[in-house]
Formats: C-alpha cells, structure tokens, sequence
C-alpha cells in the first residue's frame, strides 16, 4: 500500500491510517519522503483479556488474569479494601480502563466488579459483588506494603478467606508459615494417592521471607486421618540468583492427637539435603491426618520446597 501525505503535510502533518489501508506480509508500509517532523500516530484497540495459563501450570487452574494489549494485570490490597486474596472473579464481568496521571508516575487502571468471599456462621461460603481496581503488575509494590495477587480464582471455593488457618483444596488443608507474595497455597494438591507441594510461577515456595527472620519454618498438609510410611522433599535453591537455599536441617512430624511427634526414621535413612533431586526418606507408620515438614533455616537466607510427596502405606 502507497500513499502519499496530503499536501502540506510532509513536514510537520499527521498521517491518519484507517482501517481500509491493506498490509503486505504483515507489515503496513508509507513510502513517503520523511521531513523533520513528520508524526504517525498509531491507535490500536486494547479491550481487557481474561487470560488463562496452560493447563499443565496446575497451581493457575481454575483461575485468571487480567490482561490490556501486552501488559498484565494485579490487584493490590490498598486498592481494595485491604485484601485481595479473598476474591472471586466471575466469568462475566465487564471492565472499564482509564488513564491516571497521578497514580504511580501516570498508569492505566482497570476498574470492574468481582465478589468478596466470607464464610457465613454455619459454615457455609458467602459472597458479596465489591468494586475492584487493578494497576499494571510491572508497578506493584510501589506503595505500602500489602497483599497482592495476579491469577484470580473464578469459583468461591477456591478463594483464601482471611483468618483462615491456610486453604483447604479437594479435601486437603494445606498451611505455611510464609507464602510468597506471587503465589498461592491453592495449587499445592495433585490428587490421587499422594500430595504433591509445588510451586508453579516462582519455582519454590518461600518457608520465610528473604530476610530470614524466622529461623523455622513449615509446610503442613492435613485431610482424613491416613496410614503413611514415606516421604520424599526437592529442594529449591537459587545460589548465584536469589537469597533462597535449601535449609540447613529438617525434620517430618506427624500429628498424634493434638501433640506433633518426629516419625521414627527407618535404619539406613537421613533426613537429605542434595539438590537436583528427591531427598526420600522413610519411617515407621503412622496414621494421623496431618504432617508437616519443619525447617532450620540458614543464616541469612530463606527456605524452599519446589515439590514434597507424601506416600501412603501399601
């Protein structure tokens, strides 16, 4: 396609394109003579996506992000009441965009609806339709500190309520003393005849934060009492990257009543700490419904599991 400026516009005019302009191998050429200064202004629609990951990332199932042309979405707390986590983004909410000047250097929001989860006093979920804002995950964690979260579940169940001891996923209630502030504990059940804890889009789940102030942490899981004798850890570490090592020495506990008790290791096993590897380790069965891995942490670094099985009796 050729076309030339309109007269009197080679130097300092504007150019408009419209649709009808044809492309050749994708590209949109104007052969013209360019003069100082020649504007082309370029106007592309850019509606808001529901955007979902691939269906191997089981941490982001059953959830979705915003997304406006290339740029994804967060919500943070300070911009919605304080929480985040607790939201439910239905499948057919409408949004609004806007530009804010003012707002974290000048941004474009995200403005719609999605729904408050709670838990009524019987027990069962309640949801309320709240207004939310999102800004450009590029700019989160500018302003005070809060909770923060990118891939939204679309079904109550899946929300994390506040004052909730961890969140409960197919029957399984799974707790930590640190949940990274990109993440989320919902994503940590494979199902079938173990429990896996994993961790999809940062590929560890942080036991501290990375100034380690906590020199313990735990990871536990909890469902209908079962008969288990073994257990195998992977553990995350980003030496020459990041602050997060495989800990200094760990321990498996089990829940016998209300008291947490070490198993009994079997002869011949240790509590392993190799990298790139499963550290397996087995013990005397024991039934409980809860286990969970506590953690001494190295000084000054933070602790991560990348996955964690734990194996029924056979």
């Amino acid at each position: 396609m050729q076309r030339r400026l309109p007269s009197g516009c080679e130097s300092g005019g504007k150019l408009l394109l419209d649709t009808n302009h044809k492309y050749e191998n994708g590209y949109l050429r104007i052969p013209i003579t360019w003069n100082s200064p020649t504007v082309i202004r370029l106007s592309l629609p850019m509606p808001v996506q529901r955007v979902h990951a691939d269906e191997h990332v089981k941490a982001d199932t059953g959830r979705v992000a915003l997304q406006r042309g290339p740029l994804v979405y967060c919500l943070e707390g300070m911009d919605n009441s304080g929480h985040v986590r607790n939201l439910s983004l239905p499948y057919d909410n409408n949004f609004t965009d806007s530009f804010e000047k003012d707002l974290l250097g000048g941004v474009t929001v995200v403005r719609g609806e999605a729904l408050s989860v709670s838990r009524a006093d019987d027990g069962k979920l309640s949801t309320q339709h709240v207004g939310i804002q999102a800004v450009p995950y590029y700019a989160w964690d500018n302003r005070q500190p809060g909770q923060m979260i990118v891939w939204l579940p679309e079904k109550p169940e899946l929300a994390e309520l506040p004052g909730e001891d961890g969140v409960l996923v197919d029957g399984v209630r799974i707790r930590a003393s640190h949940v990274y502030a990109n993440d989320t504990l919902t994503g940590l059940s494979d199902g079938g005849g173990s429990v896996s804890f994993k961790r999809s889009r940062h590929p560890a789940h942080d036991l501290v934060g990375p100034q380690g102030h906590q020199r313990v942490g735990f990871v536990s899981l909890s469902a209908r009492a079962e008969e288990i004798d073994a257990a195998e850890v992977y553990w995350f570490d980003d030496a020459g990257r990041g602050s997060c090592r495989a800990p200094a020495e760990w321990r498996l506990f089990w829940l016998d009543g209300k008291e947490w008790k070490p198993v009994k290791l079997i002869h011949g096993t240790t509590y392993g700490l190799d990298l790139d590897q499963f550290n397996k380790m087995t013990f005397e069965p024991v039934k409980t419904r809860e286990v969970k891995v506590e953690v001494r942490l190295k000084e000054n670094f933070s602790g991560g599991i990348l996955k964690w099985h734990v194996t029924q009796s056979r």
